[in-house]
């Protein structure tokens, strides 16, 4: 039978198709193996197990700072540092790269492997201002803030028409007009030179007037600019009200307690504090200055000198140096200093004595280690009538060259160069917002000035009381230059490292029969507590405008407009950062919201037009893009917390909800998130340390 020659072939190739199988069984797992785990540089001589081990010894030595990975900026050049301080253990980077548009991009052009002290410049955009992520051979990610400001980039769906020309359809709309949109991130933070879609249900406010799209319309921003409400630098709580009216019986202080000092003791140092002086009833002091030469008229960049610390409210007080602000200012001769019943013609608002003006004033004062005051003024009213506006006052002092400067919302008014000088560092005085004198003792005329205890039964002193309301108080232990002042009053934190109080005025936790207003730079040190003299705190918003606090800045979304719309208009704040854990493990965190009270727990009405309105508030908890919370103060009696294991810092994001009916009078609104740590047992503010703002 004669054979077929195909048959031969055919076998071969069968041959060959068993032998590829074989090889394909065998390999297959291995490219398997390989892909499902993390590709490190190390893996063809270490075992999973000994990865593991070295990258967690890896993440250990740098947590403790072994090396010291910093970031650093000079002009536009962003460097990465690396510093030893101890044995030297070689690091090996695969990646360092930067964040923009929406994706990791390579900061750095080749792996290198660090084995001492090292500067890397990197390569970024001028100015960016994020985040630097590195990636090591063993698998860890490492994340640092470019930018030192602490809290969270904070958007509301709000936008204005800022320049130009911007078009909805054919109708312009002029600078000034309010879209609100009807969910967030409907639009760019940052609306030009392009066609955008407002979906149906956008309120559009012009010239006061107020209309709804009834169906999606284009936005043309050719010619001109839209811009998002945002600040960078929020933390919570986000509220629309304050802890109460400061005056010489209602006031903030630090305690004697043995896990704090009375005040953090400071040479150079900057004050800023937000406020909004009143004198109704005529019971805010002027600023009085008692100067041990001729009286000058009042000036801007002049020292003066007195032996006496100068009168008036002072809106806060580090121990060594006040912001004051008075109803009138007066430089007269140091003779008669703290006896101003035989001063010029009397007592304040008493008969021939220094009289307030119903016009307002600011200055700045530092006690020197020769238990003198230097003080600089403006000269120029801060406003006139029942009520200054609202307003930013910082004061900051450097101990090097002894300068000394005083700023009104972002701008400079008054400085001077007294050459280097130490303050006083008085330990026994208290740290105070709202007053710095717990009487009128004539210890003031030596030159010392008392501070007070914030929880003690006394009334402050009205001579150096403020009359108003007060919202954040910052201090920081350097002096900071002018450029960072203007970013405080954009809404950001600068330098938040070197805060070492940060009161939001805007959280009061009740401990027994004390109120506590807690330091979120560092909890638990330097906090302050009502004094219970004759007044304690009150939930309630002073104003008659819708003002949302919840960072280093008001953001002011739309005074008296959204009060008196004709439509019910919800507004939503996003809140986004890199969220820090103090130490490894399980957090239990809890969401607050404002609750349909009639009164503060004063008794105090909140609002100025009486009784609150009860606003409905909805809050949705995102980490790492996972949602985790979702409530509503509505649902009372739900359960508002979550738990979560924090091990390295993750992206949270919030977004908090509440609506405002038609013709909404004195809305309370509220939302606060805090955590339980390992170990404590009750739960706490999350501190500016633990919240990093995300910036493109």
């Amino acid at each position: 039978m004669a054979r077929n020659p195909l048959n031969k072939g055919q076998a071969i190739v069968i041959l060959g198709l068993v032998l590829l199988l074989m090889i394909f069984i065998t390999i297959i797992p291995l490219l398997l193996t390989v892909g499902l785990n993390p590709v490190y540089s190390k893996q063809s001589t270490l075992s999973y197990s000994q990865l593991l081990s070295q990258k967690n010894l890896q993440l250990l030595e740098i947590e403790e700072g072994n090396p010291e990975i910093t970031v650093s900026t000079q002009g536009d050049a962003v460097y990465l540092n690396f510093n030893y301080f101890g044995q030297i253990t070689p690091i090996t980077i695969d990646h360092i790269l930067y964040y923009s548009n929406g994706q990791w991009k390579p900061a750095y052009p080749s792996n290198i492997t660090v084995s001492g002290d090292t500067t890397l410049s990197l390569y970024v955009p001028p100015g960016y201002q994020g985040f630097i992520d590195i990636v090591t051979d063993l698998g860890n990610s490492l994340y640092l803030p470019v930018s030192t400001a602490g809290g969270l980039t904070t958007c509301a769906n709000i936008y204005n028409v800022s320049s130009g020309e911007v078009y909805l359809g054919t109708q312009l709309l002029p600078v000034g007009t309010i879209i609100i949109t009807p969910q967030p991130n409907q639009l760019p933070n940052l609306v030009h030179g392009i066609d955008a879609t407002l979906p149906k249900g956008t309120i559009i406010i012009k010239n006061g007037n107020e209309s709804i799209l009834s169906a999606p319309q284009e936005l043309n921003t050719t010619n001109g600019v839209v811009i998002q409400k945002c600040f960078t630098s929020g933390w919570y709580p986000i509220s629309n009200f304050l802890t109460g009216y400061q005056s010489d019986n209602d006031y903030t202080g630090t305690v004697i307690s043995p896990n704090s000092p009375n005040n953090p003791s400071l040479q150079s140092q900057t004050l800023v504090q937000w406020f909004i002086a009143s004198d109704n009833p005529g019971n805010l002091e002027p600023i009085v200055i008692h100067v041990t030469n001729n009286p000058q008229p009042p000036s801007n960049n002049v020292n003066y000198l007195s032996n006496t610390p100068p009168e008036g409210g002072y809106i806060v007080w580090s121990g060594d140096a006040g912001l004051i602000v008075g109803s009138g200012l007066i430089v007269v001769n140091g003779s008669n200093a703290g006896n101003l019943g035989n001063g010029p013609g009397g007592t304040p608002h008493g008969p021939g004595g220094p009289q307030p003006s119903n016009t307002y004033y600011l200055a700045f004062t530092v006690q020197l280690k020769n238990g003198s005051w230097e003080t600089i003024v403006d000269p120029k009213p801060i406003g006139q009538g029942q009520e200054s506006p609202l307003t930013l006052a910082v004061g900051s002092y450097d101990e090097g060259s002894g300068t000394m400067s005083l700023y009104i919302n972002d701008t400079l008014v008054s400085t001077v160069k007294l050459g280097s000088l130490q303050v006083n560092n008085t330990l026994s005085a208290f740290m105070d917002a709202g007053s710095a004198s717990n009487s009128t003792s004539t210890s003031t005329t030596t030159g010392y000035l008392n501070g007070i205890e914030g929880n003690v039964n006394t009334a402050g002193s009205q001579q150096y009381s403020f009359n108003g309301i007060l919202g954040p108080t910052i201090i920081y232990d350097v002096s900071l230059p002018g450029s960072e002042i203007q970013e405080i009053y954009q809404g950001k934190i600068p330098s938040s490292q070197d805060v070492v109080v940060l009161w939001s005025q805007n959280m009061v936790l009740q401990i027994g029969g004390a109120y506590k207003v807690p330091n979120l730079a560092d909890p638990g040190l330097f906090d302050g507590y009502w004094g219970l003299g004759a007044g304690i705190p009150t939930d309630f918003s002073p104003f008659s405008d819708i003002i949302i606090w919840g960072g280093g800045a008001p953001v002011i979304l739309n005074p008296n407009i959204l009060l008196n719309s004709n439509q019910q208009i919800n507004i939503t704040i996003e809140s986004q950062g890199l969220l820090t854990p103090i130490v490894p493990g399980y957090y239990k965190f809890v969401v607050n919201f404002s609750d349909p009270i009639n009164t503060g727990p004063g008794g105090t009405p909140p609002g100025p037009g009486g009784t609150p309105g009860y606003v409905p508030e909805y809050v949705t908890v995102y980490i790492n893009g996972e949602k985790i919370y979702e409530g509503t103060n509505e649902n009372h009696g739900s359960i508002n917390t979550f738990n979560y294991y924090l091990s390295q810092p993750v992206n949270i994001t919030t977004y908090f909800t509440f609506t405002l009916a038609s013709h909404q009078q004195n809305p309370e609104i509220y939302f606060n998130l805090m955590w339980m740590p390992p170990g404590s047992t009750s739960f706490e503010p999350i501190p500016l340390s633990s919240l990093t703002p995300f910036f493109e």
